[in-house]
C-alpha cells in the first residue's frame, strides 16, 4: 500500500511539472526566437513612446535578454486596450544588442540614426516599403552593414550610405524613394549621380561631394535640393510614353 502511495504521488509531481512546463511554452509568441524565453512575453521585449493624441508610437529601446535574437518591429501596439501606430524606431533603440536578424513590418515609416548600430550579431535585415526616412548611421557598426559590398548601400528602397570611396559615376535604382540624410557625405570622388524623378533627397545628403554634379528631372525633389543647396545640375530630358 505505501508503494502504491508513492508512485501516485511521483505520478502527481511529473504531472504538475509537465502542465508547468507546456504553460511556459505557449504562453509567448514563438514567432520571434527560436527558443521561448521564460519571462516577459514578446511586446515586453520593447519600450515604446506613446502619442494619446494621435495614436501613435515609437519605438525607443529593447529589453535585451536571453534568445531574444530574431526581432519583428511591428507596425501596431495595444497597451490597456488602446492600439496605436509604430511609426517610427527611435534614436540607438537596438544599440548594442545581440540581436541576429530585424524584420521591420509594413506600415512603420521612419528608422533614427543609431538605431541598429554596433549590433555585431545582426546579419538579416528586412525592411517594408513603408519605410521612407532612414539616418545613414542607423546600421553603423553592425554586421549587416559590414558584410555589405562597397558602393551605394540599400535599406530595403532607401539609398542608405555610400561605403567605401564611391566611383565617379553612380546612376541610384529606379525604384529609390529616398536619399538618407547624410548618404554621399564627404564623397569627394563622386562626379556624377543619376536621381530618379520620384526620389528625395535627405538632409546635407551630398554635403563636402565637392566635384559632384546632380543629373536630375525638372521640377522634381533632387532639382529643388541642387538648387537649394547650390549644387552643380543637369536636367534629364523628359521621359517620352
Amino acid at each position: 500500500m505505501k508503494n502504491t502511495k508513492k508512485f501516485l504521488a511521483i505520478l502527481l509531481t511529473l504531472s504538475f511539472v509537465v502542465s508547468m512546463f507546456s504553460f511556459n511554452v505557449f504562453a509567448d509568441d514563438a514567432i520571434e526566437s527560436p527558443i521561448i524565453p521564460v519571462g516577459p512575453v514578446p511586446e515586453e521585449w520593447y519600450q515604446y513612446e506613446l502619442n494619446a493624441e494621435t495614436n501613435t508610437a515609437v519605438l525607443t529601446a529593447f529589453n535585451a535578454g536571453p534568445n531574444r535574437t530574431k526581432i519583428v518591429v511591428r507596425s501596431t501596439y495595444t497597451k490597456d486596450g488602446v492600439e496605436y501606430s509604430v511609426e517610427a524606431i527611435g534614436s540607438d533603440a537596438f544599440k548594442g544588442t545581440d540581436i541576429q536578424s530585424v524584420e521591420i513590418q509594413e506600415g512603420v515609416k521612419s528608422i533614427a540614426a543609431g538605431a541598429f548600430a554596433n549590433c555585431a550579431s545582426l546579419t538579416s535585415v528586412k525592411i517594408a516599403a513603408s519605410v521612407t526616412s532612414i539616418d545613414a548611421t542607423a546600421f553603423d557598426g553592425s554586421k549587416w552593414l559590414e558584410n555589405q559590398p562597397e558602393g551605394v548601400v540599400y535599406a530595403g528602397n532607401v539609398a542608405l550610405v555610400a561605403k567605401g570611396a564611391c566611383e565617379a559615376s553612380v546612376a541610384l535604382k529606379n525604384d529609390t524613394v529616398p536619399i538618407a540624410d547624410g548618404a554621399f557625405k564627404n564623397q569627394t570622388t563622386l562626379e556624377k549621380i543619376i536621381i530618379p524623378q520620384a526620389t528625395t533627397v535627405g538632409v546635407d545628403a551630398f554635403s563636402g561631394c565637392t566635384a559632384v554634379t546632380i543629373y536630375c528631372y525638372e521640377n522634381s525633389p533632387a532639382h529643388a535640393y541642387a538648387q537649394e543647396n547650390g549644387i552643380n545640375f543637369v536636367l534629364i530630358p523628359p521621359l517620352v510614353l
